[in-house]
C-alpha cells in the first residue's frame, strides 16, 4: 500500500510541476506570492496558519524565486492530498487499484489543477480536511486516540487556514461520534481542535507590530492604518478591524451563514453539487453516486458525515455574492467526489463473482473513467495553460518603463498584486508607491503637489471619471497620469 501511495504522490507532483507557473503572478495569487514573505495580512479572513507556514517555506527552500516557491507550495499540497485520499479510501475498504483511481481521479480534476499550479489557500485546507477525514475513519475503525487528536487537529488548523473550514466541521463531528470519546480523550481533543483557530492571534498582533513600527509606507502618505492590503489589511489590531476582517463583513459573507437552510435553493444546491461530482467526468460521478449509496447503506453514519462535508459549503458559495471564483471552495467537495467514485468501483466489482467477468469490469470502468476524464481535459485546454499565465513580470516591468522612480502608482487589484511584489519582496520599484485600488480625491490633489501620480485600472471602462487623466503612450497595462 506505502509504494502505491508514494506512486500517486510522485505522479501528481510530477504532473504539476510541468504545468507550474515560473514567476509572480496578477490578483490573488500574486498577493498569495507577496503576503507570507514580508508577514502581511492578506485579504479576508486572514489565512494565518498559511501566512506563517508560507513564511517559513519561502525563507528556508531554496527553489526559484519567492513567487515560484509560494505556487510550488500549492503543488506540493495538491499532491499530498491525493496521497491523503488514497490512504482515506483504503481505509473505507477500497482495493489499492479502486484508491488509486479515486486519487488519480481528484489529482486530475481540472478544477484541482488549475488551483493547485497557482499560490492560493485553497491547496493546503484540501489537504488538512482530508487528514482530518483520513484519521476519523481511522478513529472508527480502530477507536485509536492518536487518530482522534490527529483528526481534531488537523480540523482546527483547517479552520486557520480558512474559515470555510466551518462548513466541514459538522461532517467530521458526525465522523467522529463513535466510539465516544471517553472524558480525558475529549478534553485532549479539544486541546489539540482549538490550536489551530489560536493562530488567529497573529493578525491583531502582527497588525499592532506594523503600526508600532510604522512599517506600512501608505499611512505616511495619509492613508489610514488597514485600508491598504497586504501589510494590515483592515487593521486587525483594533477589536471592531479583528472582527471585520475575520467575518468578511465587509463582503456579505455573514449574510450567507444561512443558506443551508434556504430550502427553496436545495434545487440549484444539488445541481452544483452534481456539476462538482462530475467534473472529472460523467462516469467519476456516476461512480461517486454509486459509492455514497453503498456506504450509506452499508456505513450510514459514515456515509452521512461524508456527504455533509462534500455539500454543506455548496450554498454558502452560491448565496455568498463577493467570490469571483467561486469553484476554488468546491476542491473539498471533489476530493469527497473522488473518495467516493473509489468505493463506487469497489462497489461494482464487489458485487461480480471473482474471475474473469470481474477483471473485464475492472478494466472497462477504469477505461471508461479514463476516457471521461480525458474528455473533460480535452474540452478545457486552459487547464494545462497555468504555466503560461505569469504576467505579473510584465506588468512591472510596463510600470518601471512608463513612471518615474518618485511616482505614486494606484492600481487596480489585479494589478497591484504584482507591484506590491515588487516593491516589498524585490524592492524593485525604487521610489516608487503602490497604491491598491482607489484613493480619495482629495489625497490624490495632494500627492500631486509634491510627486507624479499615476492610475492602472482593471479596463478603460473603469476609468475614474473624478480625474483627470493622460493616457501613457504604449503602455501595458494601460497606464494613465493624473493631470491638474
Amino acid at each position: 500500500m506505502k509504494l502505491v501511495g508514494a506512486g500517486v504522490f510522485a505522479l501528481a507532483l510530477a504532473f504539476y510541476a510541468a504545468l507550474l507557473p515560473i514567476g509572480v503572478s496578477q490578483w490573488d495569487p500574486g498577493e498569495m506570492q507577496t503576503v507570507p514573505y514580508i508577514l502581511g495580512i492578506p485579504h479576508p479572513p486572514g489565512f494565518p496558519l498559511y501566512v506563517l507556514t508560507g513564511w517559513l517555506w519561502t525563507h528556508v527552500v531554496p527553489l526559484g524565486d519567492v513567487a515560484t516557491r509560494m505556487t510550488a507550495l500549492s503543488a506540493l499540497c495538491g499532491a499530498l492530498a491525493a496521497y491523503v485520499l488514497f490512504r482515506a479510501a483504503c481505509e473505507l475498504g477500497a482495493s489499492r487499484a479502486a484508491a488509486a483511481l479515486g486519487a488519480a481521479l481528484f489529482a486530475l480534476a481540472p478544477i484541482v489543477v488549475v488551483h493547485v499550479t497557482r499560490a492560493g489557500v485553497e491547496p493546503m485546507l484540501v489537504l488538512l480536511v482530508g487528514i482530518a477525514v483520513w484519521a476519523a475513519l481511522r478513529r472508527a475503525r480502530t477507536g485509536s486516540r492518536r487518530a482522534l487528536l490527529v483528526a481534531s487537529g488537523a480540523a482546527g488548523l483547517a479552520l486557520a487556514v480558512h474559515t470555510l473550514a466551518i462548513w466541514f466541521l459538522p461532517g467530521l463531528a458526525v465522523l467522529l461520534a463513535r466510539p465516544a470519546p471517553k472524558p480525558r480523550e475529549a478534553l485532549l481533543a479539544c486541546g489539540a481542535f482549538l490550536a489551530g483557530p489560536l493562530l488567529y492571534a497573529y493578525l491583531p498582533l502582527r497588525s499592532a507590530v506594523v503600526a508600532r513600527f510604522g512599517l506600512d509606507p501608505t499611512v505616511a502618505l495619509g492613508l489610514a492604518p488597514g485600508v491598504q492590503g497586504l501589510l494590515d489589511n483592515d487593521h486587525p489590531a483594533s477589536w471592531a478591524g479583528f472582527v471585520r476582517h475575520v467575518s468578511g463583513a465587509q463582503f456579505g459573507a455573514s449574510g450567507a451563514l444561512g443558506a443551508p437552510f434556504v430550502l427553496a435553493a436545495y434545487p440549484a444546491y444539488l445541481d452544483r453539487w452534481w456539476e462538482i461530482l462530475a467534473g472529472p467526468g460523467i462516469v467519476a460521478g456516476a461512480l461517486a453516486l454509486i459509492g455514497l449509496a453503498a456506504l450509506l447503506a452499508r456505513r450510514a453514519r459514515i456515509g452521512l458525515g461524508v456527504v455533509l462535508i462534500a455539500f454543506l459549503a455548496i450554498p454558502f458559495s452560491l448565496r455568498y455574492g463577493a467570490l469571483v471564483d467561486a469553484a476554488k471552495y468546491y476542491l473539498v467537495a471533489t476530493w469527497v467526489g473522488a473518495l467516493a467514485a473509489a468505493l463506487g468501483v469497489q462497489a461494482i466489482l464487489g458485487a461480480l463473482r471473482p474471475g474473469l467477468v470481474r477483471r473485464t469490469a475492472a478494466y472497462a470502468l477504469a477505461a471508461a473513467t479514463v476516457f471521461g476524464l480525458a474528455h473533460v481535459l480535452a474540452a478545457d485546454p486552459g487547464t494545462y495553460a497555468q504555466r503560461h499565465l505569469v504576467d505579473g513580470r510584465q506588468v512591472i516591468d510596463g510600470v518601471l518603463a512608463s513612471t518615474p522612480n518618485d511616482a505614486i502608482v494606484i492600481a487596480a487589484w489585479t494589478y497591484a498584486t504584482p507591484l506590491a511584489y515588487a516593491q516589498y519582496v524585490e524592492h524593485a520599484l525604487g521610489g516608487r508607491q503602490v497604491i491598491t485600488d482607489e484613493a480619495p480625491p482629495e489625497l490624490i490633489a495632494r500627492w500631486r503637489a509634491t510627486r507624479p501620480v499615476f492610475v492602472i485600472p482593471f479596463s478603460v471602462q473603469s476609468k475614474p471619471a473624478a480625474l483627470r487623466l493622460q493616457p501613457v503612450p504604449a503602455s501595458w497595462p494601460a497606464i494613465y497620469r493624473v493631470l491638474p
